[in-house]
């Protein structure tokens, strides 16, 4: 069943408003029309099921039928910190994080990495927002603003297993113990400087490789995620 997204300030006292590109979609595209109902998600975990009441020139107003939690969302939290790779590509890692079941990414400026344009970070929320829909989840991962490399460390007390991704880690992570909060670090498309890798040592990653098999930038996150959820029988 196809979704829609509304977050939660667009929902209350029993209904719920529709508006922006979630609108279009809605009704230019999918041509919904006014009885229907639809399956609408919060982004915080609430998956509703809200009948079309009126339809206005730029939103529609729902009333809701009924509402339930999400079963489906990982209770594994891992967090993706990539350095920033060119165009599509982050559009992708954002994209198939998303569906695996990220619960934040955190894009991080690196000496070789690019710098984000103008837009680029709300077109990654914007991208999280189809995946999330398409894959039938009902929490949005939060997306960061991207940050300086030497910022990293501001974020490390929230997460129990620290791991860096590379190549010449002596453990691979089929192999590894996990908890449940987890960050992941994965450098650009260039990988990250000999400095920085003995930065995020220095602060408690570990090294850990991914097999045999070189990954490009944009893969070798979401391969991490699937096997660390994999490994906690949680995907």
């Amino acid at each position: 069943m196809i979704s829609y997204y509304a977050p939660p300030d667009s929902i209350k006292n029993g209904k719920i408003i529709l508006s922006g590109r979630e609108f279009h979609h809605a009704i230019n595209v999918t041509r919904r029309t006014k009885g229907e109902i639809l399956r609408v998600v919060d982004g915080i975990g609430g998956v509703y099921f809200a009948r079309i009441e009126s339809i206005l020139h730029d939103q529609a107003i729902l009333e809701i039928v009924k509402k339930r939690e999400t079963e489906i969302e990982p209770w594994t939290h891992v967090a993706l910190m990539q350095g920033i790779i060119k165009g599509e590509r982050m559009d992708y890692f954002v994209e198939k994080a998303t569906e695996l079941g990220v619960k934040e990414i955190i894009p991080v400026i690196t000496r070789k990495s690019y710098r984000p344009g103008a837009g680029r970070v709300e077109r990654w929320r914007k991208v999280a927002i189809s995946a999330m829909k398409q894959s039938g989840r009902a929490v949005l991962p939060r997306i960061f603003d991207p940050i300086e490399f030497e910022k990293i460390s501001d974020f490390l007390k929230n997460y129990s297993t620290l791991i860096m991704l590379d190549m010449r880690g002596q453990k691979n992570l089929k192999n590894q113990k996990l908890t449940n909060k987890i960050l992941v670090l994965v450098g650009p498309e260039s990988g990250l400087e000999e400095e920085e890798r003995q930065m995020a040592k220095s602060w408690g990653f570990e090294e850990i490789n991914m097999g045999k098999r070189t990954l490009r930038a944009e893969t070798a996150g979401v391969v991490a995620l699937g096997v660390i959820l994999y490994k906690n029988h949680d995907l």
